[in-house]
This record gives C-alpha cells, sequence and structure tokens, in this order.
C-alpha cells in the first residue's frame, strides 16, 4: 500500500474552485477534528493558506468560535492569528467581535506569546468586544494586559467611549475600575465617554460615573 503521506499530498493542497478552500478550510469549517490534526501534522504549511477572502484556516475556526481545532491550527504556526483578511480583519478580531470566549482564551493562553499583538490581538480587538458588550472576553484581555483600557484608536475613542456609546453597563463599571481617569479623555471629536452615553441615552451607565467619576458630569464638550 502507498503511504497516505505521499499519496494524498496533491489532494491535502487542492482547493475548491469558488471559494479557493483548501481541505483544511474544509475540515476546520465542518469541525472535523481528527482531519485536522491529521493534515496539519502531515502538511503544516497549510494553516497559512488563504482562500479567496484571504481567510486562513485559523480566521475560519474563530468565526465558529471552535476552540478545539483553534488550538490545533495554532500548535502548528501561531503567527496566522495575526493575518488579515480581505476585509483587514485579524483572527483574534473575529473571535472578539463575535464574543467567541473559548477561542479567544485560547489565543490569550499561547505559549510563548510575548504581547497580545503576537496573536493579533491588538487594541481593535478590545474595543470591538467593548462595543458588542463581550464582558468576559474585555475582563480576560485586561488581566492579560491591563493597559489595553487606555488604548485608544485612529479616532482617539477608549474602550470606555465603545461601551459608553453602546450602554453595556457590565463593562463600564469594569472599566472604570481600572482607570477612572478614562472617564475624563476626550476622543477626537471632543466627546468624553459620558457624552456618548448621552447623545444615545444610554441612561444604565450614569449610575457608574456617579459612583467613580462624578467629575464627568461636569465636563463640556470640545
Amino acid at each position: 500500500m502507498i503511504p497516505f503521506r505521499y499519496s494524498s499530498d496533491t489532494i491535502l493542497t487542492e482547493r475548491t474552485t469558488d471559494s479557493l478552500n483548501t481541505v483544511l478550510h474544509l475540515a476546520t469549517k465542518f469541525g472535523n477534528i481528527d482531519m485536522v490534526s491529521e493534515i496539519t501534522e502531515l502538511c503544516p504549511e497549510m494553516v497559512t493558506a488563504e482562500n479567496k477572502h484571504l481567510e486562513t484556516p485559523v480566521h475560519e475556526a474563530c468565526h465558529l468560535g471552535n476552540a478545539i481545532i483553534l488550538k490545533l491550527l495554532l500548535e502548528a504556526n501561531p503567527r496566522t492569528a495575526c493575518r488579515l483578511n480581505s476585509e483587514k480583519k485579524s483572527a483574534s478580531f473575529l473571535a472578539c467581535s463575535l464574543g467567541h470566549f473559548d477561542a479567544v482564551n485560547v489565543l490569550l493562553k499561547q505559549p510563548g506569546i510575548a504581547s497580545l499583538e503576537e496573536v493579533g490581538l491588538d487594541q481593535t480587538c478590545i474595543h470591538v468586544a467593548a462595543s458588542s458588550g463581550q464582558a468576559d472576553i474585555v475582563r480576560e484581555m485586561l488581566n492579560m494586559c491591563s493597559d489595553y483600557a487606555q488604548k485608544t484608536d485612529e479616532k482617539g475613542n477608549s474602550p470606555l467611549h465603545y461601551s459608553c456609546n453602546k450602554g453595556h453597563g457590565e463593562i463600564t463599571w469594569m472599566l472604570l475600575h481600572r482607570d477612572v481617569n478614562l472617564a475624563l479623555q476626550y476622543n477626537n471629536n471632543g466627546y468624553t465617554p459620558l457624552h456618548l452615553a448621552a447623545i444615545n441615552g444610554n441612561i444604565s451607565v450614569l449610575e457608574d460615573f456617579a459612583l467613580k467619576a462624578p467629575a464627568a458630569f461636569h465636563y463640556l464638550t470640545k
């Protein structure tokens, strides 16, 4: 019998014509753990293969929140989590935005990771998690790197701006507890987080500000 490794290498690298998905993309998409394990052992370089959306199998695992498969893929190539798709989104961004806590936890616990950026977990990820109300993910990211509470995006918005804009009380309280000075920071449009809460009618965060940052009520727009 011809060994599997040699008889199947060609099949392993074939892609579906419409989406350019490899067999590893497909095995990941359909949750075939044993298949993913075998393919990554035979052809670990396939973890970096991109489909027509420039998404790797790691993107697919994060779309679905399959932490077991994600761990297998990252063991083969941990740097793949930083790759951006055609919409300039990392796999980690997808996991955070979709609220896949277990997948994010796998990313955070990767051995040898020196910083969050090395697994694609940059400040944009905590912003999208705060905006979409993913309190557990925000908490885990802050536990890993407390400085992320102060990170601002290109528009000057901190994670607190995002949580107040959407009225996520638990995340707002969490961020104020980490750094009360966040309440007094302006974004590029001259708004503090409390200004955004007022604009959007998010009453739920008012008590948090009254208890932790009462001075924010007296800050004017710029």
